[in-house]
């Protein structure tokens, strides 16, 4: 019966293994009585992220965290359960809570008497004696403290002041504001009409904009980190003088990708002149002006690639929020003009509008007719209205360009490719100059193309679940693949043309297309017996005659009645003119290669005596060349700084590339997780102090 169905249910044992910035934390089983507040306060003392801050998504569905009085069992969540936690708000202070084990919380009426302890002593010993006596049983997790006692009352007091002077030096900066001119016509540039600005903050913001994260939006500049005293002097060994500085949540989706660039400029172009020491603590020290230098080239680049136009590009030069008057200048004669409204708007950029008004001249210089129509989603915003934080489409337009929604490779259609009507799935295109990674791949929570993984400069904006930072190195070969890994990139990035969710399997009515993608000679019907795997192939299968297509003078069969070494696409056997018949594709073997490749030696000794290394090995060594290294340092700078606890870092990590020990357990096992994504069987470790 029903009831006897919600009796077990009740009585079920629930057990959990709550995700937290990918760690997992199992948790003591809990029975279906057991209620949603009960969870969320467990999740906070493994979190610190308080119960009103909590998102929750379980292995089928999202939680809806605000039915706390209902019990697991009314939930419908299976019984061994994944809960990824998410902060709604990570720029706040996290709030641990004491162990359960501790006394429980004095009760209403004795709090009241513990009130009255400042203005009598006497009554306050009384009163405390009255709570211990007559303590509540009940064990209210939130709230929970344990009693004073004369010997640690000395020790709770010094922690309460210290913490007292923690919070009292909590970072306080705020960027300058933005002064307005008093004469508009004074102002270089054109007012954007009204409706025009209307309709740019709906697509920017939707319609259901938190106005606190619009504010954080329009306090947020771009400019530098400033930890030392003197700002004239480029010897600030504890500054992170290259970093941006971020102090609100939200827009590191955009500044993330401007650092990249800056990175890709103060790293990579010498003309530049910043001293770089890689392996050192602080492995870059620019000047003001080099560092200035760097921000105007990233905002050039950025803007020049997002540019449905070169010759019309926009550039905000004034802004005012609350009247709603945003002045544009239109960039028509290149890089040179570009580059001086840029620097002629340094006030604006580094003032708390500054991160805004870039955002809205990328936007413009897109344009939104270009942005929607690339967008998988027409209906959703750039800013996302949950917590105001950087959509991938808005993070995906500083990096590439372009609006796109997804981050694998190239486009994807869902269903037939050649039907207009098939919805396509736009990714990102290859010779992408900076890359992106996501700490949600190894959690299987996302996929990360190779266009991503192997940018031209070793440099990658890093996503999680709620921010963004920059991950580099000053290494450029870091940035190499061999030949080899390219083809089979691109062998693969073909293949899932077909194969959208990239489960390893095709259809084989697909197998032509597939080789014209792939510009082969070759017709379907003259592999297709070397598949035994009915209406689908799978990707290993391909793969592997794919190589024999490449290779074909590497394969070839043995006659079954002579025995005699033929050649793969031959049909007959040249000496008994019987048929191949069952005989199996093989590949040479090693002696046989060797004794070709020594005859072929021989002959280039006999042709071209002065070369006696052959061609062979000059491609060996070619090869070699592209190979990236096997032992790095990479870098991973975070510029937020809303606390003194959250003050921007730079954390040195050794790389070691090829480190074939896929179970190595790492001290900084996330970030050895994020760059396995890159460098499969890397092992990484912490460097730094």
């Amino acid at each position: 019966s029903l009831k006897n169905v919600h009796a077990i249910a009740m009585t079920a044992s629930y057990n959990f293994t709550l995700i937290i910035d990918g760690i997992n934390h199992e948790v003591n089983a809990m029975d279906g009585n057991t209620k949603l507040q009960d969870l969320l306060v467990t999740i906070q003392r493994k979190s610190g992220i308080p119960p009103a801050r909590q998102q929750i998504m379980s292995d089928s569905c999202n939680i809806d965290t605000q039915r706390v009085e209902s019990t697991l069992a009314q939930l419908h969540l299976p019984l061994h359960c994944h809960l990824l936690v998410l902060d709604a708000n990570p720029d706040a202070a996290l709030e641990l809570l004491p162990s359960p084990t501790q006394k429980p919380v004095a009760s209403p009426a004795d709090a009241d008497n513990n009130n009255t302890n400042d203005n009598n002593a006497n009554s306050s010993n009384d009163n405390n004696n009255n709570t211990s006596n007559n303590s509540n049983d009940d064990d209210n997790d939130v709230v929970m403290q344990s009693h004073s006692t004369d010997d640690n009352k000395e020790e709770k007091e010094s922690k309460q002041e210290s913490m007292a002077v923690e919070d009292s030096t909590e970072y306080k900066y705020e960027f300058p504001a933005f002064v307005f001119p008093d004469d508009e016509s004074k102002i270089d540039g054109e007012l954007i009409a009204a409706h025009d600005i209307d309709e740019l903050f709906l697509v920017l913001f939707g319609v259901n904009a938190h106005p606190p994260d619009v504010d954080r939006w329009y306090a947020q500049g771009l400019d530098f980190t400033h930890d030392g005293h003197d700002d004239n002097s480029a010897q600030h060994n504890n500054d992170i003088r290259f970093g941006l500085l971020q102090i609100h949540g939200g827009p590191c989706g955009i500044m993330a990708p401007v650092q990249a660039y800056m990175m890709k400029e103060m790293l990579f172009d010498a003309s530049l002149g910043v001293i770089l020491d890689d392996g050192a603590e602080m492995p870059v020290l620019p000047t003001n002006e080099q560092r200035s230098e760097a921000l105007i080239r990233a905002i050039m680049r950025i803007l020049i690639k997002a540019a449905s136009d070169e010759t019309y590009i926009t550039w905000i030069v004034a802004a005012e929020r609350h009247s709603r008057r945003y002045f544009r200048k239109i960039i028509r004669k290149g890089e040179t003009e570009l580059r001086a409204a840029i620097a002629a708007s340094m006030d604006l950029l580094q003032s708390r509008i500054g991160v805004i008004s870039f955002v809205l001249s990328v936007v413009l210089s897109r344009s939104l007719p270009v942005i929607l129509e690339e967008m998988d989603d027409k209906q959703q915003s750039l800013i996302l209205p949950e917590f105001g934080h950087c959509s991938q489409e808005l993070a995906n337009l500083m990096i590439t360009g372009r609006c796109v929604t997804n981050i694998h490779d190239g486009d994807k259609a869902l269903g037939d490719p050649t039907d207009p009507d098939t919805f396509i799935l736009k990714g990102i295109g290859p010779n992408q100059e900076i890359g992106f990674l996501t700490t949600l791949e190894p959690m299987r929570l996302a996929k990360v193309g190779d266009h991503y993984k192997c940018p031209q400069f070793p440099i990658w904006v890093v996503g999680s679940s709620s921010h963004y930072t920059t991950l580099f190195t000053l290494n450029l070969n870091v940035a190499k693949i061999t030949e080899f890994d390219k083809k089979s990139q691109e062998l693969r990035r073909q293949f899932n043309v077909f194969d959208v969710e990239e489960s390893g399997i095709i259809k084989s009515t697909d197998l032509q297309a597939l080789l014209n993608n792939l510009k082969s000679d070759v017709k379907a019907y003259q592999i297709s017996q070397h598949f035994h795997t009915g209406e689908v192939i799978l990707w290993g299968d391909f793969e592997r005659i794919w190589k024999m297509l490449e290779n074909q003078e590497m394969y070839g069969w043995h006659c079954l009645k002579c025995t005699l070494w033929n050649k793969m696409e031959a049909t007959i056997c040249e000496v008994c003119a019987s048929l191949k018949g069952d005989a199996i594709i093989e590949e040479k073997t090693k002696s046989q290669q060797d004794m070709e490749k020594s005859l072929k030696n021989n002959n280039n000794n006999n042709n071209k005596g002065d070369n006696a290394d052959g061609g062979g090995d000059k491609n060996e060594a070619n090869e070699v060349e592209t190979k990236p290294p096997s032992k790095f340092f990479m870098y991973l700078y975070n510029g937020l700084k809303a606390t003194k606890k959250d003050r921007p870092q730079i954390t040195k990590l050794s790389v070691w590339a090829d480190g074939e020990l896929q179970a190595f357990h790492s001290e900084s096992e996330e970030l050895q997780a994020l760059i396995r994504c890159k460098f499969p069987y890397a092992i990484v470790e912490y460097a730094g102090n």
